[in-house]
């Protein structure tokens, strides 16, 4: 590899280094704060023959200098450079930055000001680098099983949501609807006016639902299909009612026993408002908890779908909780984003 080919992948492995999305021809384009002759002048001991970076703290800072940053610790440039000695080196050492800070602070420049600079002390420095370190697994893999979280049943997950528990509500009013068409004498126009187009569009959307019609024909109202009907979903509303409860009362006991857990390691968030996306999260969780590489940490982690409070705002509140808390945090964003 000729010197002239290493000099390109090392202006492009720089510029990703600054938080920078390089283009080929001219990678350092957006920070250069110096001549194009003076970077080639400080690059020319850099990269002295074929496949060779000599690199050390004071032509670092030089480089650093030259693309408008603050100069580098010694114990920062130790730490991720001190052993560079091919561009093979210095691509990985810079790989090695942009991991550890995204995971400490999502942001390139942010991270070389909070781990680099030179009022950044070693103490300061290794304290936040020891985050990013391998641990050994003993203290995870040695304790007791994870089982304090009662599970709810996959069907009856969907109970737990204020969207989808308001369900229930609108297969009673559909209820409470047909029982007024039973009346004696009752006209279907009529019915149908003071009932009103938002109640009448609810109640023709909770029959499709059930795969049921609506009971009153052109020509008047069918009785037998008025009773069919509550024959059918009154004793199915009352079924699922129970089930509500019930997993609801799970719920509500799930969160209190998160809140007195000592420690928690992973608070997983997400989005649900439909029966659909409590079972699609629930399956999410155990395919990452129960996956080899994870279930033997016996890991603590917040499970939004075993979890409720009959109180929005609480619930809400109680999750923030939650989030303070965790070490970790899983973003899982669905089949669709919900706003509102």
């Amino acid at each position: 590899m000729s010197s002239d080919e290493i000099r390109d992948r090392l202006l492009i492995a720089l510029a990703k280094f600054l938080g920078e999305s390089p283009t080929k021809l001219n990678p350092l384009a957006n920070v250069l704060v110096c001549e194009d002759w003076f970077l080639a002048e400080l690059l020319e001991p850099v990269v002295p023959s074929e496949n060779k970076v000599a690199l050390n703290l004071e032509r670092f800072n030089q480089l650093m200098l030259a693309c408008g940053r603050a100069r580098s610790s010694e114990h920062f440039y130790d730490y991720f450079f001190r052993n560079v000695s091919t561009i093979d080196n210095f691509e990985e050492a810079v790989e090695s930055f942009r991991i550890k800070a995204m995971w400490l602070f999502g942001n390139f420049k942010f991270a070389y000001k909070k781990l680099a600079t030179q009022d950044v002390s070693i103490d300061a420095f290794s304290v936040l680098i020891a985050r990013t370190e391998p641990r050994s697994d003993s203290e995870f893999s040695e304790r007791e099983e994870f089982t304090d979280i009662q599970p709810i049943p996959e069907e009856d997950l969907g109970f737990l949501g204020y969207v989808s528990g308001q369900k229930l509500d609108d297969l009673d009013f559909a209820i409470e609807a047909i029982k007024l068409l039973s009346a004696e004498g009752i006209d279907r126009v009529d019915f149908l006016r003071r009932l009103g187009q938002d109640n009448a569009r609810k109640l023709s959307d909770v029959l499709s639902r059930e795969q049921l019609e609506f009971p009153a024909e052109e020509e008047g109202i069918d009785q037998k299909k008025i009773s069919s009907i509550l024959l059918k979903l009154e004793p199915e509303l009352r079924a699922r009612r129970d089930r509500q409860v019930n997993a609801q009362r799970i719920g509500i006991r799930n969160t209190q026993r998160y809140l007195t857990l000592p420690y928690l390691d992973v608070y997983v968030a997400t989005s649900m408002r439909s029966e659909e996306d409590y079972v699609a999260q629930s399956k999410f969780l155990q395919n990452v908890f129960q996956n080899p590489l994870v279930r033997d940490l016996k890991l603590r982690y917040f499970d939004p779908t075993a979890s409720f409070d009959p109180d929005r705002i609480k619930k809400g509140l109680i999750e923030c909780l939650m989030l303070r808390r965790a070490k970790v945090t899983i973003y899982n964003a669905g089949a669709r984003r919900h706003y509102g």
